[in-house]
């Protein structure tokens, strides 16, 4: 998965059926869901690192612990779970 620069990010009706859909099994919509925050994600790891590899490293630990966790995530704020998710892989 590569850093999107979609905007967005908001907590509707459509990230909570691409969470289910996600949880379900569909790549698609894991990806779908994380590529609004990728940038952000990503823009904070490399501040907290000082190197686009290690920010580098540090989204795709993260995207992987949120896949892994999905089944334990509600719907709401699901930017900001992602997003502290990559601050701690960047720790």
């Amino acid at each position: 998965m590569t850093r999107g620069s979609r905007p967005g990010g908001g907590e509707g009706a459509e990230r909570t059926a691409l969470l289910a859909a996600a949880r379900a099994g569909s790549q698609d919509a894991f990806r779908d869901l994380f590529t609004p925050d990728l940038d952000l994600a990503w823009r904070m790891a490399l501040r907290i690192t000082g190197s686009e590899a290690s920010a580098d490293d540090a989204l795709q630990a993260g995207l992987l612990s949120a896949y892994r966790s999905l089944d334990r995530v509600a719907p709401t704020n699901l930017r900001g779970w992602f997003v502290r998710i990559v601050e701690n892989a960047a720790r």
